[in-house]
């Protein structure tokens, strides 16, 4: 321990000892000089009625792994390079504390910290919030700025890294009023409802753990998050909304209750190499105006749909890989459009791609559709939309199948390979059978 640091221990404090040990993490906060450390000693440290307010330069850290501490006399690296590689989980490699051992309470309902200061830096420790009471259910049920929260903060260039933060009554880290924070190696979980809210700024998020929680994004925030494991969430594991941004890197995003990242509103996320798999419902779900733009991503082996797109959703997805879903691979619905290009979707349960509902309008481009258990193209229900320069082949049914007044623009596609290569039930409503150009069908001999 840095011997100009303020201890906390938890317990009372000997006369002899104080002014550099006090028992509660409150009290020396407010003792503190600017810029002073404070170690918190293992054991449970209860946050007053009142937040603890940082409105000052501190470091607030845990117990440190004996691991971490380094050798002046061995020049090897804590993990060394051969095991990074082989154990590449960014969230736990080259941990610097032991969280589990020095934890900050509150039971009152109010935030265990509130955050208004630049310069704040909390590690290795475990934040919860949890409820001796029971409040109004309107208390309780009340959402973004008015629910309960673990951690708030509202100002500030913040910096928290191997914090553990729960909370039974609401929202775990709330981020607003211009604050700029930085997670990394932060587990988020078990919160009651959001793990992370955001709303009007922008942070960073390296290497961070949600869990039975989702994050949640909103009014032109713009967060960077990269290399996160967001799982198990109560309700979405991602869900950007009213215009909200913010760009997402080589995140593990499933097994969520809904869908595992949902965008509405006229939200407009980039989501860039992130593996969004297990959902328990669609993988990815753009609806009410909902833009964005997914490009080289893994969407797979989700309990519904890959992709859902509907309510005049019209989202950018190039270059992923959307395989092994337990129904379609991409479902377009309900005046959904989007802009379906360079894509490889294969393996799913039902249609590749299924198109319906009048108005939906999306554009299938330079697409390799392949190895489906039904059809390649559905269009049915009075949908539109323009299928070009495709490979379809090897699907179970047929490569494209238009049925109930379909009407989509099919030209240059390959189709081959397949039980029946183009289906077609019915006629349009203008009376033509469908408008096919320069799209080429090989048949097979047998």
């Amino acid at each position: 321990v840095d011997r100009t640091a303020i201890v906390v221990t938890g317990k009372p404090v000997p006369v002899s000892s104080r002014g550099t040990h006090y028992e509660t993490l409150a009290e020396a906060v407010e003792m503190s000089d600017d810029g002073q450390i404070i170690v918190l000693q293992e054991g449970h440290h209860e946050a007053p009625a009142g937040s603890i307010i940082l409105d000052k330069r501190l470091k607030i850290e845990g117990i440190r792994l004996p691991s971490s501490v380094p050798d002046p006399d061995d020049p090897v690296p804590l993990l060394k390079d051969a095991d990074r590689l082989k154990y590449p989980d960014h969230t736990t490699c080259d941990l610097q504390y032991d969280s589990t051992l020095a934890r900050v309470y509150s039971d009152y309902g109010a935030p265990v910290f509130l955050i208004v200061g630049d310069g704040v830096w909390i590690c290795g420790i475990t934040v919860s919030q949890r409820l001796a009471y029971k409040p109004s259910h309107d208390h309780m049920s009340a959402c973004g700025m008015g629910a309960f929260c673990a951690v708030d903060i509202a100002g500030g260039n913040v910096r928290m890294e191997e914090v553990h933060v729960s909370s039974d009554a609401g929202i775990g880290v709330k981020v607003h009023s211009g604050a700029n924070p930085q997670f990394s190696k932060c587990n988020i979980s078990f919160s009651r409802q959001e793990g992370l809210w955001f709303v009007g700024e922008r942070a960073g998020l390296p290497d961070l753990q949600l869990s039975a929680a989702n994050l949640h994004i909103e009014g032109a925030a713009d967060p960077i998050v990269y290399r996160n494991k967001i799982f198990q969430g109560n309700a979405c594991g991602v869900r950007v909304t009213e215009k909200g941004m913010g760009n997402f890197v080589e995140n593990q995003i499933y097994n969520c209750k809904r869908a595992n990242v949902r965008v509405d509103d006229e939200a407009e996320p980039i989501f860039r190499s992130n593996f969004i798999f297990d959902g328990q419902a669609e993988g990815v779900s753009v609806l009410d105006n909902g833009l964005g733009t997914f490009t080289h991503n893994e969407i797979h082996s989700n309990a519904s749909s890959g992709v859902v797109i509907l309510s005049g959703g019209d989202p950018k997805m190039s270059n992923n890989s959307i395989h092994r879903n337990r129904e379609h691979g991409v479902y377009v619905t309900g005046e959904g459009c989007g802009h379906i290009a360079d894509n490889d979707i294969f393996q799913n349960l039902l249609a590749c791609v299924y198109v319906d509902g009048e108005d939906s309008n999306p554009v299938i481009f330079r697409n390799r559709i392949s190895n489906g258990l039904g059809t390649g193209i559905t269009v049915c229900d009075k949908a539109r939309g323009s299928i070009l320069d495709n490979q379809i082949f090897l699907n179970k049914l047929a490569g494209i199948e238009v049925r109930t007044e379909g009407n989509p623009t099919v030209r240059s596609n390959r189709i081959y390979e397949g039980w029946a290569l183009v289906c077609v039930w019915g006629w349009t409503e203008r009376g033509n059978l469908l408008r096919m150009r320069s799209t080429e069908i090989r048949m097979q001999v047998w």
